[in-house]
């Protein structure tokens, strides 16, 4: 193993991963009745947040009996094992319409249009694309916040990455409980407004202690908008378009926060990490407000059998 190669492996990596999660993300719908599908995919994230710490701890101890090389065995055979379930599920496919012999371009256009007209998915997806390329990318930069303003180590990188992912969790155990998708909308516009104003104080604070409370709340706001997010997309989609527009919030919800990442990182060396996420919370506001007007239109179409 050397630099180069472990370069490829990560990127065959992402390239597959995409595309796993598109498909994951298509067939959720098929393994639930409709109305637990918002349950269903905040019990996903659950799980998906809970493995954030339950996998490094996992691998903390093995690594010491096993090595690393053995504990990515371990973690090999986990894959097996989920692989092995996976097929012996036994789901009915989708109706579909013949394509005939149209293009993966014509699809992806048409995906496209369709997004665009939608009453409820396009604002929503907007939105999810100006949160992943301007506040998601805090979760990457935890540890120069710990350093550079907080002026601790990894204790406090540790506090504050926990108190982000319990957030999360929160938020996840929250939509699963309440259990339905009416009302939704209306949390998900919520927590936008709330992630910049958390995002403003974390920035604002010189006291750790403060900042970790706010990060917890940063997580809880994250994750509504995204678990939430999902849910209406998936609760409103039609099936013929279901795999390419969940494709597109694959591509928002992984893809974009790497661009926003290394934008965001860019500014920062300039003006700081506090400024830069000021500035993007001050946008963002600026981006919430003309939601508003837009909000029952947007809940007529992403709940429309509850409206």
């Amino acid at each position: 193993m050397d630099i180069w190669l472990l370069l490829f492996f990560a990127l065959f990596h992402g390239m597959t991963h995409t595309l796993a999660s598109t498909a994951r993300h298509a067939i959720v719908p098929a393994t639930v009745p409709r109305e637990e599908l918002a349950t269903a995919i905040a019990v996903d994230s659950a799980l998906f947040n809970g493995s954030r710490f339950a996998g490094p701890a996992l691998a903390g101890l093995t690594i010491p009996f096993a090595g690393v090389g053995g504990t990515f065995v371990a973690n090999t055979i986990g894959c097996v094992v989920f692989l092995a379930s996976l097929y012996l599920m036994d789901l009915a496919p989708p109706v579909r319409e013949k394509s005939g012999r149209r293009s993966v371009f014509f699809d992806v256009g048409e995906s496209l249009r369709y997004v665009r007209h939608h009453a409820g998915i396009g604002p929503l997806l907007l939105i999810l694309t100006v949160v992943s390329v301007l506040f998601r990318p805090i979760q990457d930069m935890l540890p120069g916040f710990a350093g550079a303003v907080f002026k601790s180590d990894a204790v406090g990188l540790a506090w504050l990455t926990s108190a982000m992912g319990i957030g999360a969790m929160l938020s996840a155990v929250w939509i699963a409980l309440r259990s339905r998708v009416s009302g939704l909308t209306m949390a998900v516009s919520a927590a936008f407004l709330g992630l910049n104003l958390v995002t403003l104080g974390l920035v604002a604070t010189p006291v750790l202690w403060v900042a970790v409370i706010f990060a917890l709340g940063s997580g809880f706001a994250l994750n509504t908008m995204s678990t939430g997010g999902q849910a209406l997309v998936q609760y409103a989609v039609d099936d013929s378009y279901r795999g390419r527009v969940m494709g597109l919030y694959t591509l928002i919800y992984r893809g974009t926060p790497a661009i926003g990442a290394l934008g965001l990182g860019a500014v920062a060396e300039f003006v700081g990490l506090r400024w830069t996420f000021a500035v993007a919370a001050v946008v963002g506001l600026a981006i919430w407000l003309p939601t508003l007007p837009r909000r029952h239109a947007m809940r007529a179409g992403l709940e429309h059998e509850h409206i």
